[in-house]
């Protein structure tokens, strides 16, 4: 398990357990997934129904694929057993990028606005530099103002914009790419 369980409170006063997922999360990230997708598909990547087919098996590779990658990793926010957020953040595999990451998140919107999203992304951060990724980078739509302003908020700074990046319900979307180094690089 690559993130100790810790526990946080929102703003709220709701415990929340962040930690790691392991293999036998799987149902439960997935059913997680699977919510969270038809909740927010427009600010995803992937259609509202995308893991509606895969199964619990699936899901549990993907989990040991994270837990054995050396510095790739996921985080989960869990409020009383079920998980309502998750993290991850990928390393390049390219040995010249090796020091570079891509992060996704997402968070169930009736948890959205607690501090949850917050405290995920400090601790992913604080993470991954310990790990060697000192420069990371994220795509969020342009008009998720929420998310804008919590990455802006941990100091990611907009470095460009992807127009018509994808098709949703009938129009064309624009991403905004953020990036962050580590303090001092």
């Amino acid at each position: 398990m690559k993130v100790c369980e810790t526990v946080a409170f929102t703003n709220e006063g709701r415990a929340i357990v962040r930690r790691s997922p392991v293999a036998g999360d799987a149902a439960d990230l997935l059913a997680f997934l699977r919510q969270l997708h038809r909740e927010s598909y427009r600010f995803l990547n992937r259609a509202a129904d995308k893991y509606d087919a895969m199964s619990v098996a699936e899901e549990a590779e993907i989990l040991a694929q994270f837990e054995a990658h050396p510095t790739s990793f996921m985080v989960v926010a869990a409020h009383e057993g079920r998980i309502v957020g998750h993290l991850g953040v990928f390393a390049e595999a390219s040995p010249f990028q090796e020091h570079c990451g891509r992060l996704g998140m997402g968070l169930l919107a009736t948890y959205q606005g607690q501090g949850i999203g917050k405290a995920l992304l400090r601790h992913a951060l604080q993470e991954a530099e310990r790990f060697g990724l000192w420069n990371m980078r994220l795509y969020v739509r342009t008009y998720n103002e929420p998310a804008i302003r919590l990455y802006e908020s941990m100091g990611f700074e907009r470095v460009g914009t992807l127009q018509a990046i994808a098709w949703i319900d009938g129009e064309w979307v624009d991403d905004h790419l953020y990036q962050r180094r580590a303090a001092g690089v």
